[in-house]
Order: structure tokens, then sequence, then C-alpha cells
């Protein structure tokens, strides 16, 4: 996947249909194109929906602030292009940062789960705070009594704590 074809979609019964017929081609893509093939879809399926009937009448969809932020973050090409939409979602709204924080936590324990198991190590838990690890612990309770002593109250929340699990 994917795979290029060639078909035509029918209305039918405020369903999409196909003629029965498809006809595919021998193409591979590789990655950066198919890459570029999920960003288009997510930001159609962001901005439209996802198309379930014919014919498709573009209206946007209306998205909270808080779901344009989601992808935004989505990846790392999207917080690139979308970095001064980024800044001014949370500056216009201050509830968003925290949503910032975490959604960005969760990036960053990918990359960190990774190489934790990479330099040997299979499970623990870790709290992440704008991208660094501040704190870890063979349970989650050892994990958040590091966070009371070592954070002031305000900066709490927006702590992204993940657990290592072994593979």
């Amino acid at each position: 996947m994917p795979i290029m074809v060639e078909a035509a979609l029918l209305p039918f019964n405020n369903k999409i249909i196909y003629d029965s017929i498809l006809i595919s081609y021998r193409i591979t893509f590789g990655s950066s194109i198919r890459r570029s093939f999920n960003e288009a879809y997510q930001e159609a399926k962001s901005r439209f929906g996802i198309i379930t009937s014919l014919p498709f009448l573009p209206e946007k969809v209306e998205q909270s602030d808080a779901d344009k932020l989601r992808f935004y973050l989505r990846s790392q090409h999207n917080r690139e292009m979308y970095r001064e939409e980024i800044k001014a979602l949370i500056d216009g709204n201050p509830d968003l940062l925290t949503l910032y924080h975490q959604e960005m936590g969760k990036i960053h324990a990918r990359t960190y789960g990774k190489r934790l198991r990479e330099i040997g190590l299979r499970k623990g838990w870790f709290a992440i705070l704008e991208g660094i690890t501040i704190a870890s612990g063979a349970t989650k309770d050892e994990v958040e009594k590091v966070l009371e002593r070592l954070l002031p109250p305000e900066k709490r929340k927006f702590v992204y704590i993940f657990q290592l699990k072994q593979k």
C-alpha cells in the first residue's frame, strides 16, 4: 500500500460505490511520496472530514482549536509548516498550552522509548517536560512523588508521563 488504481466512483443510496472494475498499475511508491500522500490525506480529512457520499460539496468541517492543534502537531512536516498557526493558537488560548505539552510529550516519548530500549532498559516510568526527561522510577507513583518535590504546581500539568514496557 498504497497502490495506484483506476476506478469510476458512483453515487448509490447515499453511499460511494465503484463500477466493479479496478485497473491496477505496476507502480511502486517510495517512502517520500507515500508520506506526501498521507499528509495530503490527513489535511483533506482535517479540512473536509471523510467523504461518504456523492456528489461532494466542499464544505469545510468546523474544527475546534484543540483539534486543529492536534493536526498541526501530528508530524514533523506539519509542525514546521504550521509553526505560526501553532503559536497563534497557543497565544490566543492559554488552555491549549497544556494540550501542546502533552502532545509533544507523546512525540518525545516514542523517540525516548526506542532509545531507552537500545541502551538496555526494559521497563520503567519516565516524565518528560519540554522535551527533557526530568524524572524516572520503577512505578508511576515514584515518578509522581519526584515530580511533586521537583516542580512547582503550575508546571506539573505540562509533564507527560509514559511507561516503558518490555517488548
